[in-house]
Order: C-alpha cells, then sequence, then structure tokens
C-alpha cells in the first residue's frame, strides 16, 4: 500500500508535560551520575556499586570532612532512593531557571528532536512543537481524503498511524499551511535526525596517502 509520511505537531503544554519533561529528566539524571562518579574518582571510590548502605560505610570511613561526607551520601542517596529522586527532580523542573533554559534551547533550534512554530489561529497564542523523530504513516488514499475533511470512522485502522478515539464525529481535516521558508527550515532540521545519503566509505588507501603527502609538507 502507497503510503504518505508526516510529522505529528502538538500543543506546547501538552509537549512540555510529555516530552519536555522527559528531555530534563534525561539531562538531571545524566549531570548527577556524572557528579557522582566525579566524587567517587575524588575520594577513590568505586562507582559502580549497587547499593546505598554499602556507599553510606564507605563514606563514613573514608571521608573525613563531615559536610563533604554529608554531601556524597546526599548524593548517592539522590541515585538510589526512588522517593529523593522523585522530589530533588520535580524541584528542578518547577525551577523558573530550569524552565527558562528549556525554552530558550527551543526557540534556538537547540533541540534537534523538535521545532517550535507559532500557533495558526489567530488570538490563541498556543504554540506548537513539531515533533522531529516521531516520524508517523498514513495512506495515501487517507492522505487525499484528509486534503477534503474525513470522519474518524474512515480511517484504515490496521494502517494509518493517526490517534483517534470512540467518537465517529472527529473531523480530520487541514487547519493551515506552512509556506516558505519555514518548510525548507522544518525539512532541514529534520534531515539532521534522518537524512542519510549512502556513499561508500573510503579504504585505506586513503589515510596512507595522505600520510605521504604530509611528509613532503
Amino acid at each position: 500500500m502507497n503510503s504518505v509520511h508526516y510529522l505529528p505537531i502538538v500543543d506546547f503544554d501538552d509537549w512540555f508535560c510529555c516530552d519536555g519533561i522527559s528531555y530534563l529528566w534525561n539531562k538531571w539524571t545524566v549531570k548527577n551520575k556524572e557528579k557522582f562518579i566525579q566524587m567517587c574518582n575524588e575520594y577513590k571510590v568505586p562507582s559502580g556499586l549497587q547499593d546505598y548502605l554499602l556507599y553510606e560505610k564507605i563514606a563514613e570511613k573514608v571521608i573525613v570532612d563531615k559536610s563533604k561526607r554529608l554531601s556524597f551520601i546526599n548524593k548517592a542517596k539522590l541515585l538510589f532512593n526512588d522517593d529523593v529522586k522523585k522530589r530533588d527532580f520535580e524541584n528542578h523542573y518547577h525551577k523558573s531557571d530550569t524552565q527558562k533554559r528549556l525554552i530558550d534551547n527551543l526557540i534556538k533550534d537547540d533541540l534537534p528532536a523538535y521545532y517550535l512554530i507559532d500557533d495558526w489561529e489567530n488570538g490563541r497564542g498556543r504554540p506548537k512543537v513539531v515533533l522531529l523523530r516521531d516520524l508517523k504513516r498514513i495512506s495515501y488514499e487517507t492522505s487525499q481524503k484528509i486534503c477534503k475533511g474525513m470522519n474518524v470512522s474512515e480511517l484504515n485502522k490496521t494502517y494509518d498511524e493517526l490517534k483517534y478515539t470512540s467518537d465517529y464525529d472527529v473531523l480530520y481535516q487541514v487547519c493551515t499551511e506552512v509556506n516558505s521558508p519555514f518548510i525548507e527550515h522544518i525539512l532541514q532540521r529534520f534531515s539532521h535526525n534522518f537524512c542519510r545519503i549512502g556513499v561508500d566509505d573510503r579504504d585505506s588507501t586513503t589515510a596512507v596517502l595522505l600520510s605521504e603527502r604530509l611528509k613532503d609538507i
């Protein structure tokens, strides 16, 4: 069956509550893990132990300074205790600085998986986010029907990757059109995630040739 691929577009509010928080969680987790490994290296403590109590016992023996020992123990607790982890992360993503950095990254196109666009309905002020890595497909037949407007009941549920509900009165239709140069910009951003031009790798003789050339420079 012939198909047409598309990229989902969601409200900014929905994006933040799902993908945005997930992005912040991953960044926050990596940062805390890196900080903990750095502390382990500083105190010559193994970073791969799987038991918080072991870190607590080791810290009591090898870290003399009380404030540094408490800092190390709290960082270990953050990695192993789900309740502490959840509470600390919620405090983190509710901070205005955290949210400002996320918004700045989105506006500046520094998040490769997402693209911010304005709301196409005047006066609503509800920006949208294009999900550049969430490629979906629908049948060519469905794409032609959507151009004219179609109900959910007309979807090919075994093939069309469209969200639908039990309400068959919901209408799919074209709401707006993305014009140049924004459509080209979106395609350019999309290409960073999916585009690949298949050319053969250079063989090892190229490296040898270049090394020989350097001898004469």
